[in-house]
């Protein structure tokens, strides 16, 4: 399973700091940590039960679900910025992603000819 961090957190590496909840973690123990607790298939188990309880007649394609993890900051150690306040935010994201990529309209006949040469190499 895959996390991707983003914004800020996109540009840390594991040796900057963290401040949440009135507790300072370098970053690679909290991504080790996420990666862990993700890893755990009865993470993934009871989060498709608990979508099979409350979606028993649907279960919509585009699932996004924000957790909102309250005031934090981050220390980066190779910035001269200092602490950074904002909110930390957790999203956990169903996607589906289907085999067959979706083949682009093309508008000339040139893009035609470049759709064929792409089908057939």
């Amino acid at each position: 399973m895959a996390i991707e961090y983003k914004g800020y957190l996109k540009d840390t590496n594991g040796d900057d700091i963290l401040d949440w909840n009135n507790n300072a973690y370098k970053l690679n123990q909290v991504k080790d940590w996420l990666n862990t607790v993700l890893e755990n298939r009865n993470i993934i188990a009871f989060i498709d039960k608990q979508i099979k309880e409350k979606y028993s007649n649907y279960i919509p394609i585009n699932f996004c679900h924000i957790i909102n993890g309250g005031n934090a900051r981050v220390l980066k150690g190779n910035s001269s910025e200092g602490w950074k306040k904002g909110k930390l935010q957790f999203k956990l994201v169903l996607e589906f992603i289907p085999d067959e990529p979706e083949i682009p309209e093309y508008k000339s006949p040139l893009d035609e000819i470049r759709r064929e040469m792409q089908q057939n190499s």
